[in-house]
């Protein structure tokens, strides 16, 4: 597997499309550091290299009815009540013990996201719970997103009313197909007629219900995704996300079906043209791209219809991941992530671990990593201009960001796949297409050569996904990174 190169003058800008479509960052640290929730304040004392304007919150609900074959994230088989019990109250906990971090509370709240799993399974009572803990533990006065991942089957008038009530505006399901033999392939068990009244339900009740269609599966043709398209649209919801499938994350009874029905992988070429064929087919309708795989309604005489990526609407939690200036986010639950500036906060991956120590009087255990400031600074290039289409010149230190960061910016202007003006760079409509390849290309070497690891180790852990990969997997070609 190489690394996909720029190609300078020619009409396809890289050699190769790139395997993955989004990650976290950083993936490369300076040091790592196992310790006791209690020691997380000092070390955030001593590592933090500044403070943000506005930070974000993610909770992980690992629990779900049915395992999706698609889905990479930290989940398992709902069994019990007693265990969504038994799991809140270990969040309620861990809420409570950072809620002591000077650190992490001075920092006012802009944006909630519970995922998983499947969030809208910890019920009324216990969402009524967590929320409550939030409220009285951190800032959210400044609050304007609240986002909650839902299960159609799940959806239902108590979990609606309690969610509204928290303050839920953007409640979200997994659609992701509308075709019998693709959802099969996916392992979906609601139903259409269930889908169809969630997305009324949550259609009249928030402002902002959003779902997701994927698309690049084995075996679909450009005229079943021409169908979830227009069937999408159909649904009447102003937001929609359209992923191409992720062929590092599939699981490998998605990998043993398609191989069982001759179903052959999708290639990255393909999923290219897909994706254009889905920006040019959604236009149609009146959506517009806000990010790298969102789509809002707007009209057609909008003013940013005429702009690559629409100024109307932002995901103001994904502005928080990926690379938005001042903006950090932090974690709770099994497997969650933070990333503040110069650190990086993990915690236990197995939820039985995770509920055990913070149900307990022992010192739950968190796994974390420092980065230097270079690192910080590059984040705004290489994520948010390349994620969410623009970013401002004056949201980093250029004296600060990697010189390799800044030519292979400078290279990306030449190529005309980023302009800029008085005030900020701004991908062109051709750098859009290719925006996961943009952002991959503006990492510093570093990052490049942490998440090429990530991948190989990947293929080395499961060698039946190199057949499902969107490049063909080259490691005696492998290049030699410098480090920043």
């Amino acid at each position: 597997m190489n690394y996909p190169r720029l190609l300078s003058g020619e009409s396809r800008k890289f050699d190769e499309f790139l395997p993955v479509y989004n990650w976290y960052y950083p993936a490369s640290v300076d040091s790592n550091d196992a310790l006791g929730i209690h020691q997380v304040g000092d070390y955030l004392d001593r590592h933090l290299i500044d403070t943000p304007a506005s930070r974000a919150i993610y909770v992980h609900i690992p629990f779900c009815e049915t395992i999706c074959s698609f889905c990479p994230f930290s989940r398992g088989r709902y069994k019990a009540s007693e265990q969504i019990d038994m799991y809140c109250d270990a969040l309620i906990s861990e809420i409570r013990i950072k809620s002591r971090i000077e650190a992490l509370t001075k920092v006012p709240i802009r944006a909630i996201f519970f995922g998983g799993g499947t969030p809208s399974l910890m019920g009324a009572r216990n969402l009524r719970r967590v929320i409550t803990t939030l409220t009285e533990s951190f800032d959210l006065s400044s609050l304007e997103e609240f986002s909650f991942e839902m299960e159609v089957k799940s959806v239902d008038e108590e979990i609606v009313h309690a969610a509204f009530e928290c303050g839920v505006t953007h409640p979200r399901f997994g659609l992701q197909t509308f075709d019998p033999r693709l959802r099969e392939l996916y392992g979906l068990t609601a139903s259409l007629d269930q889908i169809y009244r969630a997305a009324e339900l949550l259609r009249t009740q928030f402002p902002f219900p959003s779902f997701d269609i994927l698309y690049g599966s084995p075996g679909q043709t450009i005229e079943e995704f021409e169908a979830d398209i227009d069937e999408a649209v159909s649904l009447g919801i102003a937001n929609i996300d359209f992923y191409p499938l992720n062929n590092f994350s599939v699981q490998k009874a998605l990998y043993n079906y398609a191989t069982a029905n001759g179903l052959g992988s999708v290639t990255g070429e393909m999923k290219f043209e897909m994706n254009q064929l889905l920006r040019s087919r959604i236009a149609k309708y009146g959506y517009h791209p806000h990010n790298g795989h969102g789509y809002f309604k707007c009209w057609p005489d909008d003013p940013n219809f005429s702009q690559v990526v629409s100024d109307e609407y932002s995901f103001v939690y994904h502005e928080h991941v990926y690379g938005e200036p001042d903006a950090d986010f932090i974690g709770f639950g099994n497997s969650a992530i933070s990333v503040l500036p110069g650190v990086v906060l993990v915690n236990a991956k197995s939820r039985e671990i995770y509920a055990d120590s913070y149900g307990q009087a022992g010192e739950p255990n968190v796994s974390s990593a420092s980065f230097c400031d270079s690192l910080w600074q590059a984040r705004t290039v290489s994520m948010c201009l390349a994620y969410h289409g623009k970013t401002r010149k004056d949201s980093c230190d250029w004296n600060i960001v990697p010189a390799e960061t800044i030519q292979a910016l400078i290279n990306l202007i030449n190529e005309d796949l980023v302009i800029e003006n008085e005030k900020e760079f701004a991908l062109t409509r051709n750098g859009w297409n290719w925006y996961a390849n943009v952002m991959f290309h503006l990492l510093p070497s570093r990052e490049k050569q942490a998440l090429f690891e990530h991948l190989q180790s990947r293929l080395a852990m499961r060698p039946w996904v190199a057949s499902f990969v969107g490049i063909k997997a080259r490691t005696a070609s492998r290049p030699t990174m410098k480090t920043a």
